[in-house]
């Protein structure tokens, strides 16, 4: 019992980021740029500016902390 129950915890979790993997192919595909905010400036810092640094952290003040800005997606998920 407690192994199916690890088993279904697995799977969910391996649908999940297949999920948000092929969501952020689509919008590159789509032409659209990942961007992300400063965990302490708050600034907006595209990839091609993260490209440029080595390591990440943000370009303006250093910091380490990015959060990754979601698009304006509604995704309903059907539960059973």
């Amino acid at each position: 019992m407690l192994n199916d129950i690890k088993v279904l915890i697995i799977k969910l979790t391996l649908n999940i980021i297949i999920i948000f993997i092929l969501e952020e192919f689509s919008l590159i595909r789509k032409g659209l740029e990942m961007s992300y905010i400063c965990g302490n400036c708050k600034k907006e810092i595209s990839i091609e500016n993260l490209k440029t640094i080595q390591g990440v952290k943000c370009p303006y003040c250093g910091y380490r902390v990015l959060y990754k800005i979601r698009p304006p997606i509604v995704k309903k998920i059907i539960c059973r």
